[in-house]
């Protein structure tokens, strides 16, 4: 029986333009604090997005977040808002983030706010919110923002709705005037809810990962009427689309497992947009691809898709898979790559000699059903002539393969052998 020696899971992003990309994942948890400073570790990961969010209240009611460093380098603003009430204080959100370049050239985990006036820990404080996500595209992570203010109300909403796209993340943050807790707008995940800083304020994150095209426009509800009230949302894209376009193909579980003289490629997706098929390609060093064989795809499907192909000629050393996803108009990605090797464990008495050989190969032992692959795992049987001494002996006529590596099959039985 054919036995897993070793299974390794190599997430490799290929840049391409499709569903080879990680989708956007949260890659640690929230790190929030009521004072200064914030630090953060960042965590591990491919196309990073550090997001740092500060929410406060202030009597200073024109003070504003100037800038924002992170380990020396310095951050980009993504979006504020806040409310004024003439002589009185303020509520206000700002996000600000950094890219992988950046948090890779980072020296020290802390984030440093400068403020136009005065650090509000002076006043009535504040707080901040900094989490890690993985798969955000580097080169425009935020396609579109969005605010709304609210006095004495117990909702607030933003000004206009912001257009999504399946494989997004939009994320919402808010502050209040008054201590209160919060209840996430529908299809949201609180992420952080905190209240009862000093001057009495609370805040909120919330996250929602999309899955269909859409208008998201958060509805944060408190626990009771605030008298200043605001909001700031944004939208995240995937590495590999664009503000305009969804990745073609959402990829989740690819993975390998033996089975009997086979290796069973199992996959699924989330959404698809115009998916012709899949071509399964095998590799046996992760350079050099052939195709092995084709799935229909499901063209365009807003539901999970289950997806099965058998490899019955595996390589019985180190093999390296991977999807190829073919649009109707041609276009293709690629996802990333499985690897798996496999090692026959039985040999049933059955022995091949010489071996090196370079004409004839002598099979001892009890061999029934015999085939012979080569290194690439196509049957190479048709090419040999097999002449029975007796039922424990066969002659095997060689010549006509190429120098090489090749695998002898019998039942449960794999055995390597070379052609000189």
């Amino acid at each position: 029986m054919i036995k897993v020696k070793l299974i390794i899971f190599l997430f490799l992003l290929i840049s391409s333009s499709g569903f080879i990309h990680a989708q956007i994942a949260f890659a640690n948890g929230w790190n929030s604090t009521t004072s200064a400073p914030n630090v953060t570790t960042a965590a591990a990961g491919s196309n990073r997005l550090l997001l740092y969010i500060i929410t406060y209240e202030d009597d200073d009611n024109t003070n504003d977040v100037t800038s924002v460093t992170y380990g020396g380098q310095s951050m980009t603003q993504i979006v504020q808002t806040s409310t004024f009430t003439g002589g009185g204080s303020q509520s206000r959100v700002e996000m600000w983030s950094l890219n992988n370049t950046g948090i890779t050239a980072a020296t020290h985990t802390t984030f440093i706010p400068v403020f136009s006036i005065s650090n509000p820990t002076t006043s009535h404080g504040y707080y901040t919110m900094a989490v890690t996500l993985t798969g955000v595209n580097q080169s425009t992570p935020v396609c579109t923002t969005g605010t709304g203010q609210r006095l004495t109300s117990s909702t607030v909403n933003l000004s206009s709705g912001i257009s999504v796209l399946p494989s997004e993340v939009v994320i919402y943050a808010t502050h209040g005037g008054d201590s209160r807790t919060h209840t996430p707008a529908t299809g949201y995940t609180e992420r952080v809810d905190l209240n009862g800083a000093g001057g009495g304020q609370s805040s909120s994150v919330n996250t929602k990962s999309i899955t269909t095209a859409a208008t998201e426009n958060p509805t944060s509800t408190a626990s009771g009427s605030q008298n200043r009230f605001v909001i700031a949302a944004i939208r995240l894209i995937p590495n590999g689309a664009s503000c305009t376009s969804a990745l073609p193909i959402e990829l989740s579980n690819f993975e390998l497992k033996p089975g009997d003289q086979q290796v069973e490629v199992n996959w699924k997706t989330y959404s698809e947009l115009n998916n012709a098929y899949f071509a399964i390609e095998r590799s046996a060093n992760g350079l050099n691809w052939e195709e092995i064989g084709r799935v229909k795809g499901a063209g365009t499907s807003k539901v999970i898709k289950k997806y099965h192909y058998s490899d019955n000629f595996p390589l019985q050393d180190l093999a390296y898979y991977r999807l190829k996803q073919i649009d109707f108009d041609g276009s293709h990605d690629y996802s990333w790559i499985e690897t798996i090797k496999l090692q026959s464990n039985v040999s049933q008495g059955i022995k091949i000699y010489p071996n090196p050989a370079e004409s004839e190969i002598l099979v001892f032992g009890d061999a029934q059903g015999i085939s012979i692959t080569n290194s690439l795992g196509l049957e190479v049987t048709g090419l040999l002539e097999i002449m029975k001494e007796d039922k424990y002996l066969k002659r095997v006529n060689i010549s006509k393969l190429e120098s090489g590596t090749y695998y002898f099959k019998s039942g449960l039985c794999v055995l390597k052998f070379i052609k000189l």
